[in-house]
């Protein structure tokens, strides 16, 4: 049903797995569709009451797939941007409660994927970053949750250039 990732359901659970474990599971504008659209499907799925977001493999999400922004084949900057917002819209407005399973690193898009799930559940060894420098605003988000942060804390994560962050330090995050 889908290239870069995996949507399956169990009962009334459904899983949204990132299957590019090789590269990190990184968000290219496909991606990105491919979120949306499985979030649409799972709304049509009446039995679905939770959805788990997780990534393959070792990363929830490495943040963008910089292989996808070597030439014009993909499109601007902004038309990426307005595909992630357009995502993280789908994802929120989805019927079912969504969790993300964060293990490994979430990075940038991560990030705003992360952030557009109901709850966030962080392995110990989940690590998050601030943005890609290389796309500074792609999908960037106000309102970005990052892991456990309070939102205060939350909204300096992306700007602080601290990567790193372990998921014992989230209640804690400063800018």
């Amino acid at each position: 049903m889908f290239e870069t990732l995996l949507a399956e359901t169990q009962g009334p659970i459904g899983r949204l797995t990132l299957n590019r474990e090789d590269k990190l599971n990184p968000l290219s504008t496909q991606t990105l569709g491919e979120i949306a659209a499985a979030a649409r499907w799972f709304d049509e799925q009446q039995e679905i009451k939770v959805v788990i977001v997780s990534g393959a493999g070792r990363a929830f999400s490495a943040g963008a797939d910089l292989s996808t922004f070597s030439g014009p084949a993909e499109g601007s900057a902004r038309d990426a941007a307005d595909v992630g917002r357009q995502m993280a819209d789908t994802l929120e407005a989805m019927r079912a409660v969504s969790i993300a399973e964060i293990r490994g690193w979430c990075v940038g898009g991560g990030l705003v994927l992360a952030a557009a799930c109901d709850l966030r559940l962080a392995a110990e060894d989940a690590r998050s970053g601030p943005r890609n420098r290389a796309s500074p605003h792609q999908g960037t988000r106000p309102d970005l949750p990052a892991l456990r942060c309070r939102r205060g804390q939350s909204r300096r994560l992306p700007q602080s250039g601290r990567a790193g962050r372990r998921a014992e330090e989230g209640s804690r995050c400063a800018g």
